[in-house]
Order: structure tokens, then sequence, then C-alpha cells
């Protein structure tokens, strides 16, 4: 893992202890306001599955982005990401350290699947609030490189692993199957 990623962990991990569940409550508040939902309600977004990888970055508007992993080579489209569809997102959101497993459990208990990260890049380019302010992880935006997902964060597009599992207060984006 590069000293950039373990950086930006390091800093997630800092931010989360400073704040703790009032600051990231407070937050995800926030965000219900600006998705125009209540806590744990789907919302709709069109997903443009033909923007290359830099297009949506680009539209994205992040500050920070981790370019040398985040590529086409190491995120391939699967045949299912073609064309533009509206899409039903929802946040999850667990006050305990989760692993990946779980987290995916629980979506699909609730009929949904983690987003790739075509749908984590439209959300980031819909929502520019949101994006900034939450911790969101796309657990179906796997690097076949080295099985990373990626996260938005305080406006960058970070790697991220969960090692040790996910820290409480992570927003974990699911798409409606």
């Amino acid at each position: 893992m590069s000293n950039k990623i373990k950086y930006n962990i390091g800093m997630l991990i800092l931010i989360t202890w400073l704040f703790g569940y009032t600051g990231v409550k407070f937050y995800y508040k926030d965000a219900n306001k600006e998705l125009q939902t209540t806590e744990n309600s789907d919302f709709n977004l069109v997903v443009d599955y033909d923007l290359t990888l830099e297009e949506a970055i680009k539209a994205g508007c992040y500050n920070d982005v981790d370019s040398k992993y985040i590529t086409e080579a190491n995120f391939p489209k699967t045949k299912e990401e073609s064309g533009k569809r509206k899409v039903c997102f929802n946040l999850y959101r667990f006050d305990k350290r989760m692993m990946s497993e779980e987290v995916v459990e629980e979506m699909s208990r609730d009929g949904y699947r983690p987003a790739g990260l075509r749908e984590l890049l439209a959300l980031g380019q819909r929502k520019l609030k949101l994006q900034k302010d939450l911790p969101i992880i796309a657990l179906g935006a796997v690097s076949v490189k080295d099985q990373n997902n990626v996260s938005l964060w305080i406006d960058s597009l970070l790697l991220a692993s969960d090692d040790l599992g996910w820290i409480k207060g992570c927003h974990f984006l699911a798409i409606k199957e």
C-alpha cells in the first residue's frame, strides 16, 4: 500500500475519532437534507455508464484523485455498464466497525447490491455537497490489481481497504437490485 493511501486512511481514522459519532451523524442529517430523503430512504440518479473514468472524475470536481490507481485498467467496465440509466441508490451507515462481507450481507437482505465505481462517480457528480461531507465507500468498486475499494472522502477520490474493518461512521453506497 502506498504512503499516500496510508496517509489518507490515517486521516479518515483521525477525523472520525475527533468528531466521533455525533459529528458523523450531523453530516448524515445534512446529507439527508441534501438528498431530500429521510434516513435509510432511496433516491434516484441517472448514471451515464458511457463516460470514461477521466470524464466522470472531472465532472465530480474532486480536489484529490488517486489517479495512479483509479484507472480504466484497474476498474474495467462490466457488460452491464453501458448507456444511461436511472438507478435507485441508498446509503448504509453502521454504528460499529464492519467488514465488507457483513455490509454486503446487510445490503443483500434488503434487496441491494454494493455500488460500483461509475455509480459512486455519478453520486459525486450530482451531489457535490454530499461527496464533500461524508466518507462514502463503493464496495462494488474493487480494483482488479489489489482488491482495494474506492471511496469518496472530503472531496477526494481514494483507494481504501477494510483490512481491519470499516470504522464506525463510514457510509456505503448501495444500488437497488
